[in-house]
């Protein structure tokens, strides 16, 4: 008897992974309290569905979005913004609009969020478990069915623990589909499409947002003509310490000896780093001659979701040897030397040098 396909469980791709999450920058304003009295629409009784695999057609066309939602429908708001005390709660709801032709099965439940080392707002994996916001979710997990070209809300509760953190605290709600495709070998694997609206939750209590310049690494181009583009690149780890996200702008400036200014880099736009993240950031400034001693100054001004912070600064130097220069002293030293030394054997040598002799 002839064995059955092979499915492998092959760790969950994410293609279409968080879609909704990635459309648009943050906003760092506060956070504007949402109606905890205002009742969302119930789920309908016939979306969820028993868990099963979908066979779905490799269709690009097969799009989905997640929104909150309200009595009258999607607000048009990309994530969730609440401000509530510890042990507060409010009961809300996301709809699942399915944009396909075809009727969608979606798994939908909570999870935590971070921030990626180069700066993206990411959702735990699948198979992970969260610690953080998604645990105050209180949801009726599942599968739901999606008609095509239809909407479904489902009806979540949010309780903030009496022991939360003060500060900013991230998650998403996630609508993941699910199906079995063949890869490259062409054994059965699990591929996981999620697409997500953020949800942001600011803890009342005291705000101290606070950002930290670690780990700089600075190197200079520093070939031997003194001329041409010279680079001095910059790297560094920016890490929020404190409990509320932030943003804001960074550059660095260039100075040499006796604060003589050089150059300046760019601006560059720091993405959301939620609170206990890093973000690795490089920069890089050209046009530097060498003159000996570089200083690197990092100036950070960032912007929590309370608004502008003080500025952060620090500094850090290189040496940017002048080569041809100092080639040309040596070799013009050692001309000079050369000079002095033949004189002073040539005038040895001339007749009456060492004195006559006497009578």
């Amino acid at each position: 008897m002839p064995s059955s396909p092979l499915v492998r469980r092959a760790p969950r791709i994410a293609l279409a992974a968080l879609i909704a999450l990635l459309a648009a920058p943050p906003d760092l304003t506060p956070a504007a309290a949402s109606p905890a009295a205002a009742a969302p629409t119930a789920v309908a009784p016939a979306g969820a569905v028993p868990a099963s695999q979908q066979s779905l057609p490799d269709d690009p066309e097969i799009r989905w979005a997640v929104q909150p939602t309200r009595e009258a429908g999607p607000t048009g708001r990309s994530w969730f913004t609440y401000d509530l005390v510890p042990g507060g709660e409010l009961v809300d709801s996301a709809t699942i609009t399915n944009f396909s032709s075809t009727t969608l099965d979606f798994e939908v439940y909570p999870t935590d969020a971070y921030t990626t080392p180069d700066g993206g707002f990411a959702l735990l994996p699948a198979d992970e478990p969260a610690s953080g916001l998604a645990t105050w979710v209180g949801m009726a997990q599942g599968r739901y069915r999606v008609p095509a070209g239809e909407t479904l809300e489902v009806e979540f509760r949010l309780r903030v623990p009496a022991n939360a953190t003060p500060g900013d605290h991230a998650g998403g709600i996630v609508a993941s589909l699910t199906s079995r495709t063949n890869d490259a070998d062409g054994q059965l694997v699990d591929l996981d499409r999620r697409v997500a609206a953020r949800v942001y939750v600011r803890v009342a209590g005291p705000a101290e947002p606070a950002v930290q310049v670690e780990s700089v690494q600075v190197s200079y181009d520093n070939p031997i003509a003194p001329w041409g583009e010279h680079r001095m690149t910059v790297t560094y780890v920016l890490r929020n310490t404190g409990n509320l996200r932030v943003g804001g702008d960074s550059q660095v400036r260039v100075t040499g000896p006796f604060r003589w200014r050089l150059a300046t880099s760019g601006q560059t736009e720091l993405p959301e780093l939620l609170p206990g993240s890093t973000l690795t950031v490089t920069e890089t400034v050209t046009g530097l001659a060498p003159v000996l001693r570089l200083t690197a100054a990092i100036e950070v001004d960032a912007v929590s979701s309370d608004g502008p912070m003080p500025q952060v600064r620090r500094t850090t130097g290189v040496w940017a040897i002048p080569w041809l220069l100092v080639a040309v002293l040596l070799v013009g030293g050692a001309v000079v030397a050369v000079r002095r030394i033949r004189r002073r054997r040539a005038a040895a040598q001339r007749p009456g040098a060492a004195g006559r002799p006497s009578s």
